[in-house]
């Protein structure tokens, strides 16, 4: 029975014409529509990305030309100043110093009808311009005065020759005294009884304009002497606190316009000057027409100049409403970049500050001249796409003609082998799998049918292959489940109602226990259903008791397939690792307790020595000193080996507590340029007692160290150095020496320590730096802990350095220390203080009180015998806080000293109270205790006291303390 003809069919040749249009031509031509629209696209973007890379690179350009341009401009004026500066001294000296005219002077000086005193002609070889107004009548006395400025004149002469930018050099004074340079017609150019100090140049140096008595710049002005438009870098001349006259350089508007802004700018851009009251200095030639000005440069000067005359207000930039936003932004920024329109042009700015004067240097281009070549380029590509639509048109007009002749064609050579390809499929899909045909005359049907032939030869393979690996899955799957038993975890497959799919667990029994529990199933469910809805793997820990006790567990839960709502739930014993996290936890605290021990231990050792030691060191010190109980002798050598024993007992506290801090990582270094040489050179002074005593000679040889510098701690650099000469002094021979001198190796300097002593053997070389380690443990007679070299190498490692020795026993040792080298011209100032009484004012110096809050009354008795020699100090005494209080609110103290350590309570707490109170919050408080951790001379610090000393007292240091409260007693 025959089939009915479909209503939509069509002919072969229709569906192949339709074929290509659908499937070949319309997609291609879409295709190429797509890529000439992303090539116009492409263009435009590209244009715009041009254009905001240029706008980056003209930005970052022209800041940088800004600020090049604004440094030499800087460089410029601050000459200038230097200049003004070094003519106010000169002048100030001249003024104070009596002279005499010179006869040259003398005969070209002369008086005017008005009372004008002034030059009527230049000197022969050169020379300055005077002009008195007359508006204060001329005497011997301002004759006298122009004799004695004069005596500046070659320096005037110098400074404006020098100044490549300087017009002229003049002083004005309080009674219209004139003296300028170089030498013009004054009398044809001023007005008589002109009133100086009532001009620009003079009132804007005075008091009231000028506080701070500095060089100063003025704003663009009109030059009374001739010089056309110009602005002056001025200063005041004092005698005392009376203004005697302002010291002046001229720059001309024009100088500034010629040798300021010529600037090579690129992009045919230019500069523009403007004072910090947006007054315009100079504007370029170029910038003329665009802001509709003509640079005020020269002036015919029909008339004298009465007054003062300012560039108009159209000059004034913040003050033009066309570019408003531009002024705001140029007034409150020091430097920027900003888009603006000048005339009818797009224009961008840069602009920088000159700091000297405050004057801005303003960059302006054209933003035409910027995107001109890619805007052209952008013109360029446009025709270039317009050509390419054109030849597409084209092309594709003649592709339709060919292949509408190939469609027809093609209709008559497929159909009939297609019939013979259709039955093929047809006992393919009845399930005779393996099939012939004959050779067809089309190639490609020929090929289609032979792979269809090929396909139903695979499709039965294929299905022999399954049925073989049904049989092998069920295999498969009794080997999983031995697997699973071998493993400790328990894995299972669960749907969303916490139901279990499947489960492969060694004991199954084990994880099931937790789901019969409602209120682990509830968690679970509950993790189930939010794994599903984010598709994130999720952990929870739960306990669970077992057979085996109580034991923890961790279980896992991760998405199978969101379409059938199942997770796999994985859960492992960690009960074992969860108990060696506490111990490591319990093995860290006990770890921080016992350092916080050895720190407290340590803070009260040191408290506990530095108490008794401050007696012992202060009032040695005193008997050796004391002028009223000279010592003899034998009780001076007594004294000296007290003080000697004393000051090793703390150096060996502070050499424990930098071992304590270095270990514990707590020791912090401040690094800075330091030089040598003073080191060296104070460390050998420091060191020179120990030495003669041993007999023992230092040679520093040290002049390759004079002007370098290292980086370095200033205070633990010299203690380092101490060290190791202190070492090279105790461990040397009788009549030997100790050589010190530097080199530079690379970037860094090596400062060798040299000595002539036993030598050290090779085998204990690396052990020297070993804490505790003595080379002669065994001879008692050598000073020390053993710990000093280890300090002085971690120190010089935390500084960045390295340390190193070699030595040959018998013949001695060469200990060396590296450290970064710079360059550094820094000045270091050593200022030294020492404490006086005028004998003859006592009457006038009013007497200084001073409280001191110790409960030690050793320590009270020391500071008393300190400070008793100075009577214009008394010293009140409080053994408590309480007292202390009572103390303050009766008397009227200069400077407070507390202990940290009292009876009743604690330092920090007193300073606290004082600081609170209103008689006592303005008086400075000194803490005096024996609490030297770094950790509490930092808290010291931190709480307010002005100074922190520890004890034993220095009483050097002491006295310098107090007279930097005390500096008139």
């Amino acid at each position: 029975m025959n089939r009915a003809e479909p209503k939509n069919a069509t002919t072969l040749f229709k569906w192949i014409w339709h074929s290509y249009l659908k499937t070949a031509l319309i997609p291609l031509i879409l295709v190429e529509l797509v890529f000439i629209g992303i090539y116009f696209v492409t263009n435009n973007w590209s244009q715009n990305e041009m254009v905001g890379f240029l706008r980056e690179e003209v930005q970052m350009e022209l800041s940088q030309i800004a600020e090049q341009e604004g440094n030499v401009i800087e460089q410029q004026i601050t000459s200038i100043t230097n200049a003004t500066e070094l003519y106010r001294q000169q002048t100030a000296r001249a003024l104070q110093t009596p002279a005499k005219l010179a006869p040259e002077d003398v005969v070209r000086l002369a008086y005017s009808p008005e009372g004008v005193y002034y030059t009527t002609r230049d000197k022969v070889k050169d020379g300055v311009a005077i002009f008195y107004s007359g508006f204060v009548p001329i005497g011997e006395t301002e004759r006298e005065k122009v004799a004695c400025v004069l005596t500046t004149e070659e320096l005037m002469i110098d400074i404006q020759k020098s100044q490549p930018l300087a017009a002229s050099i003049y002083l004005n004074t309080f009674d219209s005294l004139n003296i300028i340079y170089p030498y013009f017609d004054v009398i044809s150019q001023y007005a008589p009884l002109m009133d100086i100090p009532s001009y620009n140049f003079y009132y804007e140096a005075d008091a009231k304009n000028n506080p701070q008595k500095v060089v100063k710049w003025t704003d663009a002005y009109l030059d009374p002497a001739g010089h056309g438009w110009m602005a002056s870098a001025i200063a005041p001349v004092y005698n005392g606190d009376f203004l005697e006259g302002v010291v002046g350089i001229d720059v001309t508007v024009s100088t500034i316009t010629n040798q300021v802004l010529n600037l090579n700018i690129p992009w045919q851009g230019y500069g523009v000057l403007v004072g910090k009251d947006g007054t315009i200095l100079a504007l370029p030639e170029k910038g003329e027409g665009e802001w509709g000005l003509t640079e005020l440069t020269d002036h015919h000067y029909n008339e004298a100049i009465l007054k003062d005359t300012f560039k108009p207000e159209q000059f004034n930039l913040y003050k033009r409403n066309e570019i408003s936003e531009l002024a705001q932004k140029v007034a409150t920024n020091n430097n920027g970049f900003s888009d603006v329109l000048i005339g009818q042009n797009d224009k961008v700015v840069s602009w920088t500050t000159v700091p000297e004067t405050g004057w801005k240097l303003l960059l302006i281009v054209n933003e035409e001249n910027i995107y001109s070549r890619v805007n052209e380029m952008s013109s360029k590509l446009f025709k270039i796409g317009s050509f390419m639509i054109a030849g597409l048109v084209f092309f594709y007009c003649i592709f339709l003609l060919i292949l509408f002749k190939k469609s027809r064609i093609m209709s008559l050579n497929i159909s009939e082998p297609l019939l013979k390809i259709n039955q093929i499929v047809q006992k393919i899909g009845a399930g005779d799998y393996y099939q012939n045909i004959s050779d067809l005359d089309v190639v490609e049907l020929q090929e289609t049918a032979l792979k269809l032939i090929k396909m139903g030869e695979k499709l039965g393979n294929t299905n022999q292959e399954l049925i073989d690996i049904q049989e092998e899955l069920k295999k498969r799957g009794a080997d999983l489940q031995a697997l699973v038993n071998s493993i400790d975890d328990v894995i299972m497959k669960v749907n969303e109602q916490g139901e279990c799919l499947n489960i492969w667990a060694k004991d199954e029994e084990l994880l099931e226990a937790s789901f019969k529990k409602k209120n682990m199933a509830n968690i679970y469910i509950g993790i189930i259903k939010r794994v599903i809805e984010t598709g994130e793997t999720e952990k929870i820990e739960y306990v669970l008791q077992t057979p085996k006790g109580l034991r923890t567990f961790q279980a896992r839960i991760s998405l199978i397939s969101n379409a059938t709502r199942t997770v796999s739930i994985s859960a492992r014993d960690i009960t074992e690792r969860i108990e060696m996290e506490k111990s490591l936890i319990a093995a860290k605290d006990e770890a921080e307790k016992a350092s916080n021990a050895k720190s407290e231990f340590l803070s009260s050792m040191s408290h506990e020595l530095r108490t008794p030691l401050n007696s012992v060191l202060g009032f040695a010190q005193i008997l050796k000193v004391d002028p009223t109980a000279p010592l003899n002798e034998s009780q001076s050598e007594s004294v000296e080996e007290i003080i000697k024993a004393g000051k090793h007992l703390l150096i060996l506290i502070n050499e424990v507590l930098d071992m304590a801090k270095i270990e514990s990582g707590k020791m912090s270094v401040s690094l800075e340029p330091v030089l040598i040489k003073p080191i060296i050179d104070e460390t050998i002074a420091l060191i020179k007692p120990l030495a003669k005593l041993h007999n023992v000679e230092i040679i520093p040889l040290a002049s390759e160290c004079v002007g370098k510098y290292v980086k370095a701690d200033s205070t633990r650099f010299k203690q380092v150095i101490l060290n190791l000469i202190s070492n090279a002094v105790k461990y040397n021979k009788d009549m030997g020496r100790v050589k010190i001198n530097c080199e530079q190796i690379g970037g860094v300097v090596r400062i060798n320590f040299v000595d002539t002593g036993i030598g050290i053997p090779d085998t204990e070389l690396e052990a020297i730096f070993d804490p505790f380690y003595r080379l002669d443990a065994a001879e008692s007679y050598r000073e020390g802990t053993g710990i000093g070299l280890t300090v002085a190498k971690q120190l010089i490692e935390l500084m960045g350095g390295s340390i190193g020795v070699e030595s040959k026993v018998g013949e001695g040792s060469h200990f060396w220390i590296e450290l970064p080298h710079v360059e550094n011209k820094k000045c270091f100032d050593h200022a030294s203080y020492e404490f006086f009484e005028d004998k003859n004012n006592k009457e006038r110096i009013r007497v200084k009180k001073v409280l001191y809050v110790e409960d030690n009354p050793a320590n009270r008795n020391l500071v008393h015998r300190i400070i008793k020699d100075y009577k214009s100090v008394e010293v009140y005494f409080a053994e408590n806080g309480r007292t202390s209080l009572e103390l303050v609110s009766k008397e009227k103290f200069d400077l407070i000293i507390l202990d940290i350590n009292l009876p009743d309570t604690d330092g920090y707490e007193l300073l606290q109270h004082l600081k609170m109170l209103p008689e006592t919050k303005d008086i400075p408080v000194i803490a005096l205790t024996a609490n030297a951790m770094s950790r509490d001379i930092i808290r010291g610090k931190e709480a307010g006291f002005e100074e922190y000393m520890t004890k034993p007292i220095d009483i050097e240091k002491f006295k310098k303390v107090i007279f930097k409260y005390f500096s008139d007693i």
